[in-house]
């Protein structure tokens, strides 16, 4: 699909010169650096459609604006959150520049709605792939090797699945058309994912328990500790981690940092 036709073009002897394109290249790549580098707002805890299948005692935190302790964004986060915006803008022109026809990308992204226990949620789907007739959300992602080949082996990751089914509900659509690219080669490769109801309801109701939850009653915690006392890598990567296990410490454990509880200190 997507991904075979940028293929064909970058490979062919005709390449195409649009004005046009690289005047949206140039506004997407300064709205994005700015974005990510220069007038980056702190979040404010309202639930989106890209939180699905995310930890929901993380977006309860997140939702009463408990004081964050635990990973905080850094300058690797943001290069890297950069770096996942670049890659969609060239995924998107490079598919533009083979002829694909692509809605809602880049600057010109629809803003979609659900409603969930009387609250507006909102998010900005990547764009629709229209081909042969038929409707695609067209959702991208930058991958590191490990996620790559799982996504190469038909597995993607979950809460990647949630929000493009989260997606597709609030659309009425069908499929989508999820691309893969590993940041370390530049290899790309696509999957169509099929809309889920059951997974939709699962997804509304975990929404749902955040939207009614309070300071003092919170959705379950996702992470446990092994008999080790380690934590999920997961956990090391939570803003609020500190909430969660105030007696866990970071370590590093083979140059990365994991979080441990002391046996001692296990419940």
């Amino acid at each position: 699909m997507i991904v075979e036709r940028i293929t064909e073009y970058l490979e062919g002897v005709d390449r195409v010169v649009s004005e046009t394109l690289l005047e949206h290249v140039r506004e997407s790549c300064a709205y994005a650096f700015s974005r990510q580098f220069m007038e980056r707002e702190a979040g404010d805890g309202r639930l989106r459609l890209s939180s699905s299948g995310h930890c929901l005692r993380k977006l309860a935190y997140a939702l009463h604006r408990f004081e964050k302790k635990g990973k905080e964004i850094d300058a690797r986060a943001m290069v890297n959150f950069f770096y996942g915006d670049v890659i969609e803008l060239m995924v998107v022109n490079l598919a533009l520049l083979a002829g694909c026809d692509l809605r809602n990308v880049g600057m010109e992204q629809m803003t979609v709605k659900t409603v969930i226990a009387g609250t507006k949620i909102e998010g900005h789907p990547d764009g629709l792939y229209i081909e042969n007739g038929e409707t695609y959300l067209l959702e991208i992602k930058s991958m590191n090797d490990f996620q790559f080949r799982d996504f190469e082996k038909g597995t993607i990751e979950s809460s990647y699945l949630a929000q493009v089914n989260m997606y597709m509900e609030t659309l009425n659509l069908t499929s989508a058309l999820f691309i893969a690219v590993n940041k370390q080669n530049g290899v790309m490769k696509e999957q169509i994912v099929a809309y889920s109801a059951v997974l939709g309801e699962q997804l509304r109701h975990d929404l749902e328990s955040v939207l009614i939850s309070t300071p003092d009653n919170l959705p379950e915690r996702l992470c446990a500790a092994g008999l080790s006392g380690k934590l999920p890598w997961q956990a090391t990567y939570c803003p609020y981690w500190g909430h969660c296990f105030p007696e866990a410490e970071r370590v590093v454990e083979k140059g990365r940092y994991a979080l441990r509880i002391k046996t001692g200190d296990m419940p």
